[in-house]
Protein backbone atom coordinates (compact mmCIF):
# COMPACT_ATOMS: atom_id res chain seq x y z
CA UNK A 1 0.00 0.00 0.00
CA UNK A 2 1.09 3.10 -0.98
CA UNK A 3 1.57 6.19 1.79
CA UNK A 4 -0.55 8.92 0.94
CA UNK A 5 0.54 12.16 0.00
CA UNK A 6 -0.66 15.52 -0.55
CA UNK A 7 0.62 17.97 -3.71
CA UNK A 8 -0.93 21.11 -3.90
CA UNK A 9 0.24 21.47 -7.64
CA UNK A 10 2.88 20.37 -9.94
CA UNK A 11 4.20 22.40 -12.97
CA UNK A 12 7.11 20.67 -14.06
CA UNK A 13 6.71 19.22 -17.52
CA UNK A 14 7.68 15.95 -18.58
CA UNK A 15 8.30 16.18 -22.35
CA UNK A 16 12.10 16.30 -23.30
CA UNK A 17 11.10 16.64 -26.90
CA UNK A 18 8.14 17.30 -28.24
CA UNK A 19 6.29 17.92 -31.91
CA UNK A 20 4.73 21.25 -32.01
CA UNK A 21 1.61 19.59 -32.29
CA UNK A 22 1.82 17.13 -29.70
CA UNK A 23 0.42 17.89 -26.25
CA UNK A 24 2.95 19.13 -23.47
CA UNK A 25 1.36 16.67 -20.73
CA UNK A 26 2.26 17.52 -17.16
CA UNK A 27 2.05 15.18 -13.94
CA UNK A 28 -1.03 15.38 -12.55
CA UNK A 29 -2.22 12.99 -9.67
CA UNK A 30 -2.36 9.12 -8.92
CA UNK A 31 -4.98 7.02 -7.53
CA UNK A 32 -4.97 3.33 -5.87
CA UNK A 33 -6.01 0.92 -8.16
CA UNK A 34 -8.27 -2.60 -6.34
CA UNK A 35 -4.77 -4.61 -7.73
CA UNK A 36 -2.64 -4.75 -10.29
CA UNK A 37 -4.18 -2.67 -13.49
CA UNK A 38 -3.03 -3.70 -16.73
CA UNK A 39 -5.40 -2.72 -19.95
CA UNK A 40 -7.31 0.49 -19.50
CA UNK A 41 -10.73 2.37 -21.08
CA UNK A 42 -13.01 5.35 -21.26
CA UNK A 43 -16.86 5.72 -22.14
CA UNK A 44 -17.72 8.67 -23.87
CA UNK A 45 -18.79 9.96 -20.20
CA UNK A 46 -15.54 9.86 -19.06
CA UNK A 47 -15.79 6.84 -17.41
CA UNK A 48 -13.01 4.66 -17.32
CA UNK A 49 -12.55 0.62 -16.90
CA UNK A 50 -9.66 -0.67 -15.55
CA UNK A 51 -8.47 -4.51 -15.79
CA UNK A 52 -6.36 -6.42 -12.73
CA UNK A 53 -4.35 -8.85 -13.76
CA UNK A 54 -1.40 -10.37 -11.72
CA UNK A 55 1.04 -13.14 -11.13
CA UNK A 56 1.09 -12.96 -7.41
CA UNK A 57 -1.79 -15.54 -7.39
CA UNK A 58 -4.99 -17.57 -8.67
CA UNK A 59 -8.31 -15.91 -9.57
CA UNK A 60 -7.40 -12.68 -8.98
CA UNK A 61 -8.27 -10.99 -11.93
CA UNK A 62 -11.14 -8.63 -12.87
CA UNK A 63 -12.58 -5.67 -14.06
CA UNK A 64 -13.40 -2.34 -12.56
CA UNK A 65 -15.49 0.59 -13.48
CA UNK A 66 -14.68 4.24 -12.13
CA UNK A 67 -17.80 6.77 -13.11
CA UNK A 68 -15.96 9.78 -12.50
CA UNK A 69 -12.42 9.60 -11.77
CA UNK A 70 -11.11 12.89 -11.91
CA UNK A 71 -13.40 13.77 -8.64
CA UNK A 72 -14.15 10.36 -7.01
CA UNK A 73 -11.28 7.86 -7.70
CA UNK A 74 -11.09 6.58 -4.24
CA UNK A 75 -11.41 2.63 -4.08
CA UNK A 76 -14.45 2.81 -2.77
CA UNK A 77 -15.59 4.36 -5.73
CA UNK A 78 -14.37 1.30 -7.65
CA UNK A 79 -17.14 -1.33 -9.06
CA UNK A 80 -16.63 -4.46 -9.59
CA UNK A 81 -18.13 -4.76 -13.24
CA UNK A 82 -20.62 -7.58 -12.74
CA UNK A 83 -19.94 -10.68 -14.86
CA UNK A 84 -16.43 -9.25 -15.33
CA UNK A 85 -14.88 -11.24 -12.47
CA UNK A 86 -12.81 -14.64 -13.12
CA UNK A 87 -12.67 -17.41 -10.47
CA UNK A 88 -10.70 -20.20 -12.25
CA UNK A 89 -7.70 -18.68 -14.05
CA UNK A 90 -4.32 -19.52 -12.67
CA UNK A 91 -2.25 -16.35 -11.46
CA UNK A 92 -0.31 -14.64 -14.09
CA UNK A 93 -3.65 -14.66 -16.75
CA UNK A 94 -6.96 -13.33 -16.86
CA UNK A 95 -8.24 -10.25 -18.27
CA UNK A 96 -5.42 -8.50 -20.55
CA UNK A 97 -7.80 -6.13 -22.65
CA UNK A 98 -11.04 -4.10 -21.84
CA UNK A 99 -12.54 -1.98 -25.27
CA UNK A 100 -15.90 0.58 -24.91
CA UNK A 101 -18.49 1.13 -27.93
CA UNK A 102 -19.87 4.42 -28.41
CA UNK A 103 -23.12 2.84 -26.96
CA UNK A 104 -21.33 2.26 -23.29
CA UNK A 105 -21.02 -1.49 -23.93
CA UNK A 106 -17.81 -2.99 -22.75
CA UNK A 107 -16.31 -5.78 -24.61
CA UNK A 108 -13.29 -8.06 -22.19
CA UNK A 109 -10.48 -10.79 -23.72
CA UNK A 110 -9.93 -13.50 -21.02
CA UNK A 111 -6.43 -14.96 -21.42
CA UNK A 112 -6.98 -18.45 -19.22
CA UNK A 113 -4.14 -19.94 -20.77
CA UNK A 114 -6.45 -22.31 -22.15
CA UNK A 115 -7.86 -22.02 -25.64
CA UNK A 116 -10.93 -23.77 -24.13
CA UNK A 117 -11.31 -21.94 -21.12
CA UNK A 118 -10.22 -18.42 -22.37
CA UNK A 119 -13.12 -16.20 -23.85
CA UNK A 120 -14.60 -12.68 -24.90
CA UNK A 121 -17.41 -10.94 -23.33
CA UNK A 122 -19.98 -8.43 -24.28
CA UNK A 123 -21.73 -6.94 -21.32
CA UNK A 124 -24.43 -3.81 -21.39
CA UNK A 125 -23.41 -0.28 -20.62
CA UNK A 126 -22.99 1.01 -17.11
CA UNK A 127 -24.10 0.39 -14.68
CA UNK A 128 -26.01 -2.80 -15.09
CA UNK A 129 -23.51 -4.55 -17.19
CA UNK A 130 -25.36 -7.30 -17.85
CA UNK A 131 -24.46 -10.45 -20.63
CA UNK A 132 -26.04 -9.21 -24.07
CA UNK A 133 -28.11 -11.71 -25.32
CA UNK A 134 -27.22 -11.08 -28.49
CA UNK A 135 -23.43 -11.61 -28.47
CA UNK A 136 -23.56 -15.90 -27.77
CA UNK A 137 -25.71 -15.19 -24.32
CA UNK A 138 -22.82 -12.37 -23.71
CA UNK A 139 -19.62 -14.52 -23.25
CA UNK A 140 -17.50 -16.41 -26.01
CA UNK A 141 -15.43 -19.48 -24.93
CA UNK A 142 -13.69 -22.21 -25.71
CA UNK A 143 -12.25 -20.98 -29.46
CA UNK A 144 -8.49 -18.70 -28.87
CA UNK A 145 -6.56 -17.32 -26.28
CA UNK A 146 -7.23 -13.98 -26.84
CA UNK A 147 -4.74 -11.32 -25.77
CA UNK A 148 -6.51 -7.94 -26.88
CA UNK A 149 -10.05 -6.75 -27.99
CA UNK A 150 -10.60 -3.43 -29.85
CA UNK A 151 -14.07 -1.53 -31.21
CA UNK A 152 -13.34 -0.27 -34.83
CA UNK A 153 -17.31 1.04 -35.52
CA UNK A 154 -20.49 -0.22 -34.31
CA UNK A 155 -20.38 -3.40 -35.98
CA UNK A 156 -17.28 -4.41 -36.00
CA UNK A 157 -14.75 -5.54 -33.12
CA UNK A 158 -11.28 -6.44 -33.71
CA UNK A 159 -9.24 -9.33 -31.88
CA UNK A 160 -5.57 -10.53 -31.17
CA UNK A 161 -4.44 -13.93 -30.89
CA UNK A 162 -1.03 -14.54 -30.22
CA UNK A 163 0.12 -14.19 -34.16
CA UNK A 164 -3.36 -13.54 -35.27
CA UNK A 165 -5.83 -10.57 -35.62
CA UNK A 166 -9.94 -11.88 -35.60
CA UNK A 167 -12.38 -9.80 -37.25
CA UNK A 168 -16.15 -10.42 -35.53
CA UNK A 169 -19.64 -8.93 -35.79
CA UNK A 170 -19.74 -6.58 -32.73
CA UNK A 171 -23.77 -7.26 -32.50
CA UNK A 172 -23.58 -11.02 -32.36
CA UNK A 173 -20.08 -12.59 -32.36
CA UNK A 174 -20.25 -13.62 -35.55
CA UNK A 175 -16.02 -14.46 -37.01
CA UNK A 176 -15.84 -12.50 -40.13
CA UNK A 177 -12.38 -12.82 -41.42
CA UNK A 178 -9.48 -13.92 -39.84
CA UNK A 179 -5.44 -12.80 -40.65
CA UNK A 180 -2.51 -15.13 -39.85
CA UNK A 181 0.94 -14.88 -40.27
CA UNK A 182 1.44 -12.33 -36.86
CA UNK A 183 4.26 -12.44 -34.52
CA UNK A 184 4.92 -14.48 -31.26
CA UNK A 185 3.01 -12.52 -28.49
CA UNK A 186 0.88 -10.25 -29.83
CA UNK A 187 -0.82 -8.50 -26.73
CA UNK A 188 -3.34 -5.35 -27.44
CA UNK A 189 -4.18 -3.70 -30.80
CA UNK A 190 -5.48 0.13 -31.22
CA UNK A 191 -7.79 1.38 -34.05
CA UNK A 192 -6.62 4.08 -35.76
CA UNK A 193 -10.42 5.58 -37.78
CA UNK A 194 -8.63 8.44 -39.77
CA UNK A 195 -6.59 5.39 -41.81
CA UNK A 196 -8.25 2.24 -40.68
CA UNK A 197 -4.48 1.25 -39.49
CA UNK A 198 -4.61 -1.50 -36.97
CA UNK A 199 -1.67 -1.31 -34.57
CA UNK A 200 -0.97 -3.95 -32.38
CA UNK A 201 2.15 -4.01 -29.29
CA UNK A 202 4.00 -6.84 -29.34
CA UNK A 203 7.23 -8.19 -27.35
CA UNK A 204 9.20 -10.99 -26.39
CA UNK A 205 12.96 -10.94 -26.46
CA UNK A 206 13.30 -8.22 -29.87
CA UNK A 207 14.04 -4.52 -28.38
CA UNK A 208 13.68 -3.48 -32.46
CA UNK A 209 10.26 -4.75 -32.24
CA UNK A 210 7.36 -3.08 -30.06
CA UNK A 211 4.83 -2.49 -32.06
CA UNK A 212 3.18 -4.18 -35.63
CA UNK A 213 0.87 -3.26 -38.32
CA UNK A 214 -1.92 -4.17 -40.04
CA UNK A 215 -3.03 -2.12 -42.89
CA UNK A 216 -4.90 -1.82 -46.21
CA UNK A 217 -8.48 -2.66 -45.23
CA UNK A 218 -11.29 -0.75 -43.30
CA UNK A 219 -14.89 -1.83 -41.44
CA UNK A 220 -16.12 -1.44 -44.61
CA UNK A 221 -13.70 -3.64 -46.38
CA UNK A 222 -11.98 -6.43 -44.20
CA UNK A 223 -10.48 -7.99 -47.01
CA UNK A 224 -8.34 -5.98 -47.36
CA UNK A 225 -6.14 -6.59 -44.56
CA UNK A 226 -4.32 -8.97 -45.64
CA UNK A 227 -0.67 -8.83 -44.12
CA UNK A 228 0.77 -8.04 -40.52
CA UNK A 229 3.81 -6.10 -40.87
CA UNK A 230 6.47 -6.42 -38.16
CA UNK A 231 8.78 -3.14 -37.41
CA UNK A 232 5.90 -0.77 -37.31
CA UNK A 233 7.36 0.69 -34.44
CA UNK A 234 10.98 -0.38 -34.39
CA UNK A 235 12.30 0.31 -30.86
CA UNK A 236 11.06 -0.07 -27.22
CA UNK A 237 10.10 -3.50 -26.85
CA UNK A 238 10.72 -6.00 -24.01
CA UNK A 239 13.82 -7.37 -24.32
CA UNK A 240 13.18 -11.02 -22.52
CA UNK A 241 12.28 -14.18 -23.95
CA UNK A 242 8.46 -13.93 -23.09
CA UNK A 243 8.17 -9.97 -22.95
CA UNK A 244 5.70 -8.49 -20.87
CA UNK A 245 1.36 -9.01 -20.74
CA UNK A 246 2.33 -5.24 -19.75
CA UNK A 247 2.90 -4.00 -23.03
CA UNK A 248 -0.38 -2.55 -24.68
CA UNK A 249 -0.89 0.27 -27.08
CA UNK A 250 -4.01 2.80 -27.42
CA UNK A 251 -4.63 5.34 -30.16
CA UNK A 252 -5.94 8.76 -29.46
CA UNK A 253 -7.62 10.09 -32.52
CA UNK A 254 -8.34 13.97 -31.32
CA UNK A 255 -4.32 14.30 -31.40
CA UNK A 256 -3.03 11.91 -33.21
CA UNK A 257 -1.28 10.20 -31.41
CA UNK A 258 -0.05 6.34 -30.36
CA UNK A 259 0.66 5.47 -26.83
CA UNK A 260 3.06 2.21 -26.19
CA UNK A 261 5.05 1.12 -23.38
CA UNK A 262 8.79 2.02 -24.29
CA UNK A 263 11.22 -0.36 -22.27
CA UNK A 264 14.45 0.86 -24.00
CA UNK A 265 17.93 -0.39 -22.38
CA UNK A 266 19.40 1.97 -19.85
CA UNK A 267 16.24 4.14 -19.79
CA UNK A 268 13.50 4.37 -16.96
CA UNK A 269 10.45 2.38 -18.18
CA UNK A 270 7.78 5.10 -19.97
CA UNK A 271 5.01 5.58 -22.04
CA UNK A 272 5.95 6.76 -25.12
CA UNK A 273 4.09 8.54 -27.54
CA UNK A 274 4.40 8.21 -31.42
CA UNK A 275 3.07 10.68 -34.11
CA UNK A 276 2.21 8.00 -37.03
CA UNK A 277 4.06 10.01 -39.56
CA UNK A 278 7.02 9.60 -38.02
CA UNK A 279 7.90 6.59 -36.19
CA UNK A 280 11.38 7.57 -36.07
CA UNK A 281 11.63 8.43 -32.08
CA UNK A 282 8.79 9.15 -29.83
CA UNK A 283 7.24 12.43 -29.94
CA UNK A 284 7.70 12.56 -26.39
CA UNK A 285 7.88 10.03 -23.02
CA UNK A 286 6.38 10.39 -19.39
CA UNK A 287 8.15 8.63 -16.98
CA UNK A 288 6.27 9.57 -13.75
CA UNK A 289 9.37 10.74 -12.23
CA UNK A 290 7.71 13.28 -10.19
CA UNK A 291 5.36 11.53 -8.56
CA UNK A 292 6.09 11.49 -4.80
CA UNK A 293 5.50 7.51 -5.04
CA UNK A 294 8.23 7.32 -7.26
CA UNK A 295 8.85 6.61 -11.40
CA UNK A 296 6.76 3.96 -13.33
CA UNK A 297 8.09 0.37 -12.82
CA UNK A 298 5.42 -1.28 -15.64
CA UNK A 299 3.95 0.99 -16.80
CA UNK A 300 1.20 -1.10 -19.41
CA UNK A 301 -1.60 0.70 -21.00
CA UNK A 302 -2.96 4.46 -21.70
CA UNK A 303 -6.29 6.44 -22.12
CA UNK A 304 -6.73 9.92 -23.33
CA UNK A 305 -9.85 11.58 -21.85
CA UNK A 306 -10.26 15.07 -23.65
CA UNK A 307 -12.61 17.69 -21.66
CA UNK A 308 -14.92 20.32 -22.60
CA UNK A 309 -12.02 22.77 -21.55
CA UNK A 310 -10.13 21.57 -24.18
CA UNK A 311 -7.83 19.97 -21.66
CA UNK A 312 -6.84 16.20 -22.23
CA UNK A 313 -6.68 14.03 -19.30
CA UNK A 314 -3.76 10.79 -20.03
CA UNK A 315 -4.96 7.62 -17.85
CA UNK A 316 -1.55 5.62 -17.51
CA UNK A 317 -2.23 1.59 -15.41
CA UNK A 318 1.23 1.08 -13.57
CA UNK A 319 1.29 -3.14 -12.83
CA UNK A 320 2.52 -4.14 -10.57
CA UNK A 321 2.69 -0.82 -8.26
CA UNK A 322 -1.29 -0.62 -7.77
CA UNK A 323 -1.80 2.53 -9.23
CA UNK A 324 -2.92 4.60 -12.26
CA UNK A 325 -0.75 7.59 -12.61
CA UNK A 326 -2.47 10.73 -14.46
CA UNK A 327 -1.32 13.41 -16.63
CA UNK A 328 -2.59 16.92 -18.00
CA UNK A 329 -1.77 19.28 -20.63
CA UNK A 330 -4.24 21.91 -18.14
CA UNK A 331 -3.58 23.02 -15.27
CA UNK A 332 -1.67 20.87 -12.59
CA UNK A 333 -4.12 22.41 -10.13
CA UNK A 334 -5.53 19.32 -7.94
CA UNK A 335 -8.15 20.45 -5.61
CA UNK A 336 -10.42 17.40 -4.65
CA UNK A 337 -8.29 14.73 -6.02
CA UNK A 338 -7.24 12.12 -3.43
CA UNK A 339 -3.46 11.57 -4.20
CA UNK A 340 -1.59 9.01 -2.29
Amino acid sequence: MMKKTILTGLTLVLCMSVYAQADVFSYLTEFETQGDPLSIAADSSGGLYYTVFTFSGANLTACYYIADPVNANALESHVLVDNGAETDVPAGRGFTSVAVDAQGNVYLALESGNAATASVRKLSPAPAFEPVDDFFGGIVAGIARYNGVEVLDDTTIALTTFNTVEFWDSRDATPLITVTGGEAFQRELAYNPNTHDIYIAKNGGNLANSANLLSGGSPDNLDGYTTITAGFIAQGGVATQYGSNGQLIAYDAESNLIYIPDYTADEPPSIAAYDPADLSAPAFKLDASESPNGAFTTPSDAVAVHEASGDTLLFVTDNPNDRIVVFTTGSTHVGEWSLY
